[in-house]
């Protein structure tokens, strides 16, 4: 303005001014002076300096033209609303902004409530009322320093906001961050603490009577970094709170060296995570693993050549007109993969660039294997060809592709004994993703296991599971659960038998921060006392996939009865996330009933999707997660150079199950999981700063690494993750993947030096 006037304008601020605010007066001409310790200190050298040289002083918050300015946004608020609103929610400070705009809506809308939000760590007790000796207070640092303003004796505002009669809202700080960061979240507003917090009344149901039409003002967008970086760290324990700001979503040590060590930390670091270090890798045992994959499509290539002439030479014998289409589009199809096979087999290749071809080579076989596929296959013909293998015309029975397949079938055998479950009497059961895996259980559990249970179904459970299959079995109202009051044997049997509960969920290890596992191998031992025969045990082993073999620990007559699921887009597609996939693994006695929920839900694998599933064996799998490739040895090391980092604004609390050996498991999987002590880093904002920071110190070291949810990529991927249930908060999480040990240490380094930036700027 002072500008636009030809006139010189001395802004006067303290010294702890925001810089962006210093800034933007600076770029409109002003000059500005900093003095004092707070605005009341300010305030006293802008009086000084106007008396002395006879200048103007225009106060920012009590100057009459500067009130009835305040007022003039009432008036523009009624020309664009012309609802009658039952509150005003404003901030306070000197009282100019609740002056100027109370006496205008006062005018307005005459039965409206005025509410005024001011820092409760200024400690002016207005809670009965306005008092103005209470404005004499020394004000003290707060988010909303634009708010920090003390009075002299008997200001001219007094009397005015005594009469306006406002409610007022003493509003702490982290009150004052999470306003902030509401706004920001819900309204994309990036507003200081003075602004924002007007809407901290609303947030925290401060009053019962703020209901109907409500008015919110929000102004000033004076923040510094640093300051949002504190908003960003705000700690928000009510669960609506943490859901409306995103931090649950709606219904998701390597040897310090000095150049990648945090100022003063080297040694220390370095000779913590010297105790461990990873036993040499190199490409060629990746390459290996990878080339034996390649094999094995074909041989699979092969079989289905000599299908594809049974097919020719049965059409031919029967007389069965074949487009030539047909044939030239086949021969095209095997010939592309067979060249897509070479290609994997390019000398100079290294691992990684074998697995990314065959990637393409598995999808380019599963096109040639189920190009001629039919879901319902003819049994009989003339004239017309409905079927590819010839073997389909043997089928009497209903061959809807629901039903299931003679490949799907073979898919089945081959990858209950690649999950470790073979030698005995178990079915694997292939669904269309995991979730599907279980709502194929639930629906036995519900036809099959209930009914039998002379009252309400009583369901008992360890204290988390995954989140989309709580939902659905919480929402079922024939059920009554029992939760086990923490992760050990002991509690999970006495919430059992002292509920006598007919199933029990229990997973090896449960997805959220803490990387949670319940000792399966203690409980059969527990057990060995205990008639639990008519009891089930239904357990998701997505996390340590193929690690354990429940079915070998419960084969007792009196142990319970074993259900066991898993997702199969994770370790089981090898890292090559080529789709959903989910398995069912139970005992022969229980497949029919199984395979029929499955069939009536048509939850199944379609043909397309069995086509280009991946072909392992039990080996691979192994050689994969643990000797080979290792991902349990990348995380194992990852999860011993994340311990060493010490820093005093934060601990990491860094989760892995390092005890796996002692579990008798195969492997303990790739997930690593980092909380921080202090509560406020695990806000999704702040894991998402954090994210940022590994990923493009990893960009400019040429390390390669990925964003993205889920886990058991052939590359490490890390995420945020929880942030899709309600019910968890979230974490970091780091799903290793194939790296060699040069690679891994590369990889560390860059995560290591991120993790102290990140301390260093949000601590």
């Amino acid at each position: 303005m002072a500008r636009e006037l030809g006139l010189h304008a001395n802004i006067f601020v303290p010294l702890n001014a925001s810089e962006i605010k210093i800034r933007r007066l600076r770029a409109v001409g002003a000059r500005i002076v900093q003095g004092g310790a707070d605005v009341s200190e300010a305030y006293v050298a802008a009086h000084q300096e106007a008396q002395e040289n006879g200048r103007h002083y225009i106060s920012p918050f009590d100057h009459p033209d500067v009130v009835a300015g305040q007022g003039s946004l009432a008036l523009e608020i009624a020309e664009q609303d012309d609802r009658r609103f039952d509150h005003i929610l404003l901030p306070f400070g000197g009282g100019g902004l609740l002056t100027g705009f109370g006496c205008a809506a006062a005018k307005l809308w005459p039965e409206t409530r005025l509410h005024g939000a001011h820092p409760a760590i200024f400690g002016r007790n207005l809670h009965n009322g306005f008092d103005g000796q209470q404005m004499l207070k020394s004000v003290m640092p707060t988010l909303a320093d634009g708010l920090a303003i003390e009075h002299e004796p008997y200001n001219w505002l007094w009397p005015l906001i005594q009469a306006l009669a406002p409610i007022f809202h003493a509003v702490p700080e982290d009150r004052i961050k999470t306003s902030m960061m509401t706004l920001l979240h819900q309204e994309s507003i990036l507003s200081e603490g003075a602004g924002a917090i007007a809407l901290a009344p609303l947030l925290f149901d401060e009053s019962p009577n703020l209901k109907g039409d409500i008015l919110v003002l929000v102004s000033g967008g004076n923040i510094s970094v640093p300051l949002l970086a504190k908003a960003m760290t705000a700690v928000i324990e009510e669960p609506r709170l943490r859901k409306i700001n995103g931090l649950r979503a709606s219904t998701l040590g390597i040897e310090l060296s000095a150049s990648a060590s945090a100022p003063g930390k080297t040694s220390q670091a370095a000779e913590k995570t010297s105790a461990y270090s990873p036993s040499p890798i190199s490409e060629a045992t990746l390459l290996s693993m990878w080339l034996q994959l390649v094999d094995r499509v074909e041989q699979g290539l092969d079989k289905l050549q000599a299908t594809l002439q049974q097919h020719l030479s049965f059409t031919l014998r029967e007389s069965l007109p074949v487009d030539p289409i047909v044939e030239s589009f086949m021969g095209d199809a095997l010939d592309s993969t067979r060249k897509m096979i070479s290609s994997c087999r390019s000398p100079g290749l290294d691992g990684r660039q074998v697995a990314q071809r065959y990637r393409l080579l598995i999808q380019s076989f599963g096109l040639a294997r189920s190009a001629l596929n039919w879901c319902s296959a003819s049994t009989d013909q003339s004239k017309e060809i409905m079927f590819f293998d010839p073997a389909d015309l043997q089928t009497s029975s209903v061959n809807y592709e629901r039903y299931g397949s003679v490949a799907l079938r073979e898919l089945e055998l081959n990858l209950v004994h690649a999950i470790g479950f073979g030698g005995g009497a178990h079915t694997a059961l292939l669904t269309s993703s995991g979730q599907a895996a279980y709502s194929t259980l639930e629906s036995y559990l519900l036809r099959e296991v209930f009914p039998k249970q002379p009252d309400v179904a009583r369901v008992a459970r360890v204290p988390y599971l995954y989140f989309e299959a709580l939902e659905q079995l919480e929402a079922l109202p024939q059920v009554s659960m029992t939760i086990a009051e923490d992760w050990s044997v002991e509690a999970l049997i006495e919430c059992v038998e002292h509920t006598d509960s007919h199933v029990v969920f229990a997973d090896p290890m449960a997805n959220i921060g803490e990387l949670p596992c319940f000792d399966f191998q203690a409980l059969a031992n527990a057990l060995r006392t205990r008639d639990w025969r008519n009891r089930w045990l239904v357990i998701d082993g997505t996390m340590i996939s193929g690690g354990f073999n429940p079915f070998t620990l419960f084969d007792a007559p009196h142990h319970p009865q074993i259900l066991y699921f898993e997702s199969g887009s994770k370790y089981l597609q090898l890292g090559l996330d080529l789709q959903m996939l989910g398995v069912v693994v139970c005992s022969e006695q229980h497949a029919p009933s199984l395979a029929r929920h499955r069939r009536n839900l048509g939850t199944g694998l379609n043909q397309n999707q069995v086509a280009r599933f991946p072909l392992f064996g039990r080996e691979q799998l192994l050689q994969r997660m643990q000797r080979l490739t290792r991902l349990t040895r990348n995380a194992e090391y990852i999860a011993a150079s994340l311990d060493a980092i010490e820093h005093p604004c934060s601990k990491l609390r860094v989760a892995y199950p390092r005890d796996w050996r002692q579990r008798q498991w195969n492997h303990g999987g790739g997930v690593v999981a980092i909380t921080f002590s202090e509560p406020g880093l695990n806000n999704r904002h702040c894991l998402e700063g954090l994210i940022e920071l590994i990923i493009n110190s990893c960009r400019t070291a040429g390390v390669s690494i990925t964003k993205g949810v889920s886990f058991g990529f052939g590359v490490t991927r890390i995420s945020a993750a929880a942030a899709i249930a309600e019910s968890t908060d979230p974490f970091l999480r780091f799903s290793m993947g194939e790296e060699t040990s040069e690679q891994l240490e590369q990889l560390v380094a860059c995560v290591t030096q991120s993790i102290y930036t990140f301390l260093e700027t949000f601590g």
